[in-house]
């Protein structure tokens, strides 16, 4: 009886100790799970700060980047703004000038003569059309001009333009620049008289073109 007694006290002895370290090593794998969970967070964590860091590292460079263009653009118009300019000299060629001065001769009085005169400032771009089509017409005569323009002497309204065809005339680019340019005189019902450059023009040659148009009015 008694070896009995002390076999179920070590029996029940034997038990609680199992327990025990059951218990124990349920805490233990708690904790480690814990640790797990927590080093997982930490990770995760540190993930984010890693990635808004960069998202803020980009941003900087960026913005750095912007910034510095902005700053080339400013100083690239600073310096052409610095750029100084010179006189050119005469507004007319000799041969330019040689023939003004004959037109001015050939001129009725109630006329006057102006030099280098736009085109976009004698005629424009006919009304009815889109404004994409007005815009493209313009493009095409804006940085053009007509050698000289014989307008009315009070109204200052224009009655005829004059082309002086010199040797620069002859260039492919040309030839199309004064193609265009009477078609546009032509669809604007401006008359265009073209002279051929001479070491001397005649005054009774001007004079009889322009008698010509006058007459063509009437």
């Amino acid at each position: 009886m008694q070896t009995a007694g002390l076999t179920t006290e070590t029996f029940a002895t034997n038990s609680d100790k199992a327990v025990a370290t059951e218990s124990t090593n349920s805490k233990a794998a708690y904790g480690q799970n814990e640790s797990v969970k927590t080093l997982c967070g930490s990770a995760l964590s540190m993930n984010w700060i890693i990635l808004f860091a960069a998202v803020v590292i980009v941003a900087a460079a960026v913005l750095n980047a912007t910034s510095s263009q902005k700053t080339a653009q400013k100083k690239s118009k600073s310096q052409v703004l610095e750029i100084p300019y010179r006189m050119k000299g005469a507004l007319f060629t000799p041969t330019e000038q040689a023939f003004y001065q004959t037109l001015c001769e050939a001129v009725p009085t109630e006329n006057i003569v102006f030099g280098k005169v736009r085109v976009a400032d004698v005629i424009t771009p006919a009304a009815g059309i889109s404004k994409s089509q007005w815009q493209s017409a313009f493009n095409r005569i804006q940085a053009k001009h007509f050698d000289f323009v014989l307008c009315d002497r009070t109204t200052l309204t224009v009655s005829a333009v004059i082309e002086l065809q010199d040797a620069s005339h002859k260039k492919s680019s040309r030839v199309k620049r004064d193609q265009f340019l009477r078609k546009a005189c032509t669809d604007a019902q401006l008359p265009l008289l073209e002279f051929t450059a001479k070491s001397k023009c005649v005054v009774k040659e001007i004079e009889d073109s322009l008698v010509a148009i006058s007459n063509s009015r009437t």
